[in-house]
């Protein structure tokens, strides 16, 4: 089911400097699931289409 918030959301662009942001909080929040931190990053990286 979509509201309206998230109609008009899926309407607009995508504000860079936000997804990062959202992106980041997300990581940190499932940080705690890696073991090393490597791991973690490469997972980031992956998601971002950085594979270096």
């Amino acid at each position: 089911m979509w509201t309206d918030e998230e109609t008009v959301a899926a309407g607009h662009g995508i504000d860079p400097a936000r997804w990062r942001e959202a992106f980041e909080v997300a990581m940190g929040r499932m940080a705690g699931r890696f073991a090393r931190v490597e791991p973690r990053l490469r997972a980031g990286r992956l998601v971002l289409g950085r594979h270096s």
